[in-house]
């Protein structure tokens, strides 16, 4: 309490004795020293008059107030076995408080990125565009033995279907007669 009332003294140049000290310490005692001393600085800074012991009190239960005002409310948490229909609806309220409080843009809407995603891609399967095409990463042919192989477990009319349509989709003829691909 000795540093406070220092404090205070420095403030309007009062004399201080061991019973001033005593005295304050009795009435004001029970608070804590950093809200004290900020109040003596808060009470300095609008009032010309002498601080009291009440003023100190009054100053400090300021000080906890505004504080108290800036703190935002936890809330319960909604399980996620509630059969509450309106669950959802706090969900994403509480998420909102609390990407506001953070400063955070608001949350992507899931459906909405789903929805624009379905319409590009139709989109771009109306203008007739394809992905492009991946390329080998050697310069030298791909073996088309090994492109064209189908599995040992397969039988023969599977097999020579694989085989077609492995040259086809690489952009080669598959010599077959009549084939509409080639």
């Amino acid at each position: 309490m000795g540093r406070v009332l220092a404090k205070a003294a420095a403030f309007d140049q009062r004399t201080l004795g061991e019973a001033d000290v005593l005295a304050w310490f009795e009435a004001v005692g029970h608070l804590d020293y950093e809200l004290a001393l900020d109040a003596v600085v808060r009470h300095y800074r609008t009032s010309r008059q002498r601080m009291w012991p009440a003023d100190l009190v009054d100053g400090v239960r300021a000080i906890r107030a505004e504080r108290e005002s800036h703190r935002h409310p936890v809330l319960r948490a909604p399980s996620r076995f509630e059969a509450d229909v309106a669950r959802d609806a706090r969900v994403k309220a509480g998420i909102g408080q609390v990407m506001k409080a953070v400063g955070l843009p608001r949350p992507v809407d899931v459906d909405d990125v789903h929805r624009r995603a379905l319409e590009r891609a139709r989109a771009e399967h109306g203008r007739g565009r394809t992905p492009p095409r991946r390329r080998t990463r050697s310069t030298e042919a791909p073996d088309l033995n090994a492109i064209t192989t189908a599995p040992a477990w397969t039988s023969d009319p599977v097999r020579e279907r694989l085989s077609r349509a492995a040259l086809h989709e690489r952009g080669r003829s598959c010599g077959g007669p009549g084939c509409r691909a080639c």
